[in-house]
């Protein structure tokens, strides 16, 4: 009895050993993805890669004014200049084996209700996507192209946050980033088959966001 409970004990010690060594291999390949990706962001002076949090935040170009959910226009053509990085982030190497989708997450302030605050956060979420998809209003601006909007429709989600996660003043609060999340070691879901259920909820909220975008270019003309 004494021999098979030694022999069961090495067996779980041995099981648990593979899957946190699996553990550290998978952790290591996101690191190495993120460091890859700071190193090609680097050339953009206005986006700040954290490695740890897979974050991505653009400071007061992507900061909104009071109760506003307005993009200003020099925002939204540095937006449009930074997408193609996170697709071709996708599209790498590790990408293409461990990364899954980018969610812009909005902020708010803390002044407000916490419902008026959550759909002002969505908003300007809203209005990141938009930016991505709008034609440049002067030619020398950079436009994505129908396929890279395709992969913004494809990978691109939006989530509000209200007042959660508060910066150091009002101001640096009204914002959004990006949230970078790679896929976990023992999930199904792949990234070569990224028109799955969620993939198909994603592309939802795209259209949605689209559909903001008509309302706002009607509204403006």
């Amino acid at each position: 009895m004494t021999a098979l409970m030694v022999l069961f004990l090495i067996s779980v010690t041995v099981a648990l050993f593979a899957v946190s060594s699996r553990d550290g291999r998978h952790d290591k390949e996101i690191q190495a993805c993120m460091d890859d990706f700071k190193t090609n962001a680097a050339k953009y002076s206005d986006a700040k890669v954290d490695v740890e949090n897979r974050s991505v935040n653009f400071g007061e170009k992507a900061r909104f004014g009071i109760r506003s959910y307005e993009l200003p226009f020099e925002s939204a053509s540095r937006l449009r200049e930074f997408a193609p990085e996170v697709l071709r982030l996708a599209d790498s190497n590790c990408g293409r084996k461990l990364f899954r989708r980018v969610v812009v997450e909005g902020y708010t302030s803390k002044d407000g209700t916490y419902l008026y605050n959550l759909d002002l956060s969505l908003k300007r979420a809203h209005s990141v996507v938009c930016a991505l998809m709008e034609e440049p209003k002067q030619l020398e601006e950079m436009r994505l192209t129908d396929e890279q909007k395709r992969q913004v429709r494809n990978l691109f989600m939006v989530g509000g946050y209200s007042s959660n996660a508060l910066k150091g003043t009002d101001e640096d609060s009204r914002r959004v980033e990006l949230k970078l999340e790679f896929w976990a070691l023992d999930e199904k879901e792949k990234s070569s088959k990224r028109n799955d259920a969620n993939f198909n909820s994603t592309t939802a909220l795209s259209e949605q966001d689209l559909g903001r975008c008509q309302l706002k270019l009607r509204a403006d003309q």
